[in-house]
């Protein structure tokens, strides 16, 4: 029944010849940047999944709706998504970290993620809609945001990885009903996982005492890095998964910046009043530190190059906890770094100089992207916001 007079409301709001345009939108332009795949006729989506075709009417309508039927359309999804915890949060309906939770109790409600039950699902009911591989993909898709914001953020994870999730990665990857699309999801999924396994071991996300330069997890997190890397043959993968690589090798460095009061700095929405110009590492240089900042300057730069060659329609297509993020956090780095290279007294200055950061390089070229991608949506946050920290550093 509210399904119904939910479809009824989606006619007004946007018309049947305006869903088919959206969704062709969604299948020719955004699919093949972002990995979530919607293999369906209109037809068939419109009748027997209505949910997922709102969905993509939601993920299309920039650009091409009004800003007000933009809004109502969120609003409808947002209600259809999770009615009662849209509706605790009324100020702030935006809330990605409770979304976030609320797909992932989606999918244990729905037992994708339990490893038994996903591969008999389709197995026997003749008229059943999903499949073991669908299921899987939907739960990998679920891990990835999760997984990416929970980086952000410096929340531990909300998704467990484990023996069945390496088992239903793997099956994507190498089976036999994998996807071309598969050989862009699996390799993200290794890569946030890489990033969530240093972040755990570095202690990002707790309380723990900071990684240091000398400590012996350093060895083996160096170890994870390179592991991954060799299964990926770098030298011939695509900007993106470079941007990975790098933003990977950032989290290990990053330590190097940290003091015991100041792991909340590098947690975002990483916007220019959040940053203290006060609480910096000034340690004892010592020779283990040296490497530490040249490394992580050389990833900083290397990610944003990465970034700065993908085209500024993938970026602008993608969610923004992946590449948009990943932006964010590498030139927030370098704005660090750069006040504790100018900070009177910190010895960091003496080692590497403002100049070595090319700060106004990069916050120039990813200001251009920003540009770019508010010039085909102007209301879209991630492009306003890698337009915002040249403003915020130039004032």
């Amino acid at each position: 029944m509210v399904l119904s007079k939910t479809l009824r409301v989606w006619k007004h709001v946007v018309s049947i010849a305006m869903q088919k345009r959206l969704l062709g939108k969604y299948q020719i332009v955004m699919q093949p940047v972002f990995p979530c795949l919607v293999r369906c006729e209109y037809k068939v989506l419109r009748e027997q999944h209505p949910l997922l075709l709102q969905d993509v009417i939601f993920a299309a309508c920039p650009r091409i709706l009004s800003v007000d039927a933009q809004d109502e359309v969120t609003a409808i999804a947002a209600r259809l998504a999770a009615p009662d915890e849209i509706a605790k949060q009324e100020n702030s309906p935006g809330d990605s970290y409770n979304l976030v939770l609320v797909a992932i109790e989606f999918a244990n409600e729905l037992s994708i993620s339990n490893s038994e039950w996903a591969l008999g699902i389709a197995s026997f009911e003749s008229n059943d809609k999903i499949n073991s591989v669908d299921a899987w993909r939907t739960l990998n898709l679920c891990y990835l945001l999760s997984s990416s914001l929970g980086s952000c953020m410096r929340f531990p994870p909300k998704i467990e990885w484990n023996v069945d999730m390496e088992m239903k990665l793997s099956s994507l990857e190498y089976g036999r009903d994998s996807l071309s699309t598969d050989g862009l999801l699996c390799p993200f999924v290794r890569a946030e996982r890489l990033c969530e396994q240093i972040s755990m071991e570095a202690g990002y996300s707790t309380t723990n005492s900071i990684l240091q330069a000398d400590h012996v997890k350093t060895r083996h997190i160096q170890n994870l890095i390179i592991d991954w890397r060799a299964q990926l043959f770098s030298s011939n993968s695509p900007p993106a998964l470079r941007m990975y690589e790098n933003i990977a090798t950032a989290y290990l460095y990053e330590c190097i910046l940290h003091t015991p009061t100041n792991k909340r700095s590098f947690v975002g929405p990483y916007v220019a009043e959040r940053l203290s110009l006060t609480d910096f590492s000034a340690p004892a240089v010592t020779p283990d530190h040296i490497p530490f900042l040249y490394s992580l300057r050389d990833a900083c730069h290397t990610a944003l190059n990465a970034v700065i060659a993908l085209d500024f329609r993938d970026i602008a297509y993608a969610p923004i906890v992946t590449f948009t993020a990943k932006a964010f956090y590498a030139q927030w780095l370098l704005i660090i770094k750069l006040y504790v290279a100018v900070t009177a007294g910190n010895i960091y200055g003496a080692f590497i100089s403002a100049e070595s950061l090319q700060i106004e390089h990069y916050l120039h070229k990813i200001s251009e992207i920003g540009h770019n991608i508010c010039a085909i949506d102007p209301e879209h946050v991630g492009g306003k916001g890698l337009q915002q920290p040249t403003r915020k550093i130039r004032e």
